[in-house]
């Protein structure tokens, strides 16, 4: 693992994961329209990330404020005095204002916020293979530039200059009142992106596209009078269009999960205005957080989690079998894994989670502490107590769906109330005692490292007689030697692939015939298990 993946990691990682887990949630209940789960991706992370830039944009906005209002004063300044006293005499200007020079890096933060993000969708997008020959409405292919316009044998693409202009729209709207130096930067930025991803894949362009025309939305929302009203209302329509969507699908498709996420979603748009129609007929108001945000207990709660999901739980997993996560061909050892779920878990959150806590207002920050305390504590009685009995942990770490079956309702009903019931006494011990969950919070945290250098110190004992150099010597691999005068038997097995999509496979790729020219097919075969390590002696 080298440097670089360590501090992409740590970075980038966790926002790549949130990528990859909307879009596969996406991609499943737009129906494998890759289109449609593109739009819905962008949708996703633009509201996810909306009050940080919300924030940014205020930050900015006060910024500018008191730049203009101390612009009088340093313009006095540089013309009356020169050299070493100007500059002192500008300190004691600021400091008597209490402002500091470095301030204005908050005009920067959107810009800031923006660079991992469009990072992590280039990454992701460009990279994508489920895109590859994929069309959606006029473009042929999302994997490729959409070269939609053709002058003679010239083929211009569409999608970036429909980009650009949306950008150049919103930068002229957002800009109107702003000093040309800053104008000049914004169109700049434009033309960059026109150049750097006018050849890039049509999917990721019109990811972007999306993203610009997000932004272009939320700068004229800016400009209304009452815009938290109309978002209101419209967030509750298109909440009452995905619920009449979700019935819709129910009786064409009968897809249940799909129905309930798309109802599940329309619900939550609706939320905000029946809230406040609620708080307008009863006259009642929620009760305001009074508590002082506690930097100790974010940083606690965060360090914990850290520890915990990233260190702890797959230190363990890795310590109980480490040959499983032996590579054949490559010399990376298991303890890796456990290197790269703490940077990735470190980065989620303390990371991200405290970019979010340092942008909030103070009573989201007291929110934000609260979560993440009973998240972690919650999530501690679920190691600890939980899950102990749902059988074989399969390859891509997630529990074969036969083992689990045996989970019924009155499990999850139990589990649930059990969580009600941590979250309680949780909420109960911060309103009476902060102190205590910090104790205890640190103490834990030295307890859980202890705990996760004992499982390193069981998978370096494991893997004390594993040659990984030997194993990633592809030269010294086996030879098969197959004889020239007799028949030779190969037996292809492909390990849990589905058999019966074999023929659609050389329709869809004639190609494979001529490949696999000499082997003989058996379509109709029984086998006396159903994996392979136990279908095999009857083969034999």
């Amino acid at each position: 693992m080298t440097i670089i993946k360590m501090i992409y990691s740590f970075f980038l990682m966790p926002i790549q994961l949130v990528f990859e887990i909307v879009f596969r949630f996406a991609n499943k209940l737009a129906g494998h329209n890759l289109g449609i789960a593109i739009i819905a991706l962008s949708l996703a992370i633009n509201l996810l990330v909306l009050p940080l830039y919300m924030r940014a944009d205020a930050m900015q906005e006060d910024e500018r404020n008191i730049q203009a209002k101390l612009q009088a004063g340093v313009s006095h300044i540089k013309k009356t005095f020169k050299g070493d006293e100007r500059t002192m005499v500008l300190q004691t200007y600021y400091r008597q204002n209490n402002y500091s020079p470095l301030h204005v890096m908050r005009s920067a933060v959107s810009l800031f916020l923006e660079i991992p993000f469009f990072i992590v969708a280039y990454r992701f997008l460009s990279g994508l293979d489920l895109l590859q020959g994929v069309s959606f409405g006029p473009i042929a292919d999302l994997a490729s530039p959409d070269g939609l316009l053709k002058i003679g044998g010239l083929a211009i693409n569409v999608l970036p200059l429909v980009m650009t202009v949306i950008n150049v729209i919103s930068t002229a709207i957002f800009t109107k009142d702003y000093p040309l130096k800053t104008k000049i930067q914004l169109y700049g930025i434009a033309a960059f992106f026109l150049v750097f991803l006018y050849k890039s894949p049509s999917g990721l362009v019109f990811y972007w596209t999306l993203n610009n025309l997000f932004s272009l939305i939320k700068t004229l929302f800016y400009k209304l009078k009452n815009p938290k009203k109309v978002l209101t209302i419209l967030a509750a329509v298109i909440g009452v269009v995905l619920v009449a969507f979700s019935a819709y699908s129910y009786f064409k498709s009968g897809s249940k999960i799909r129905s309930i996420a798309f109802a599940g979603i329309g619900m939550l748009c609706c939320v905000p205005l029946l809230y406040k129609l609620l708080i307008k007929i009863t006259h009642l108001s929620m009760p305001k957080i009074k508590a002082q945000p506690d930097k100790k207990l974010f940083w606690i709660g965060a360090t914990y989690l850290a520890v915990l999901m990233g260190l702890l739980i797959p230190s363990a997993v890795t310590g109980s079998s480490p040959q499983d996560f032996v590579i054949v061909g490559s010399s990376m050892h298991p303890i890796w894994y456990n290197i790269s779920t703490f940077l990735i878990a470190s980065g989620t959150f303390m990371l991200w989670f405290g970019v979010f806590y340092w942008l909030f207002s103070d009573t989201a920050k007291v929110i934000i502490e609260r979560v993440i305390i009973i998240v972690g504590i919650v999530g501690t009685v679920n190691y600890l107590f939980f899950g102990k009995n749902y059988g074989t942990l399969t390859a891509d770490l997630s529990f074969d769906s036969e083992s689990i079956s045996h989970i019924g309702i009155k499990t999850m009903l139990f589990n649930l109330l059990v969580i009600i019931a941590v979250t309680a006494v949780v909420v109960l011990i911060l309103k009476l005692n902060t102190k205590l969950i910090k104790g205890i919070g640190i103490v834990a945290i030295v307890a859980m490292i202890c705990m996760s250098g004992v499982n390193f110190n069981s998978t370096f004992k494991s893997m004390a007689g594993v040659d990984l150099k030997a194993l990633s010597d592809t030269k010294n691999s086996p030879h098969i030697t197959l004889s020239k005068d007799e028949d030779n038997v190969i037996v292809m097995m492909l390990d849990r692939a589905m058999g019966e999509y074999f023929p659609y496979i050389l329709e869809e790729y004639p190609e494979l015939k001529d490949t696999l020219g000499g082997f003989t097919y058996y379509s109709n075969v029984i086998s006396y298990g159903k994996s392979t390590n136990i279908g095999s002696p009857a083969l034999y």
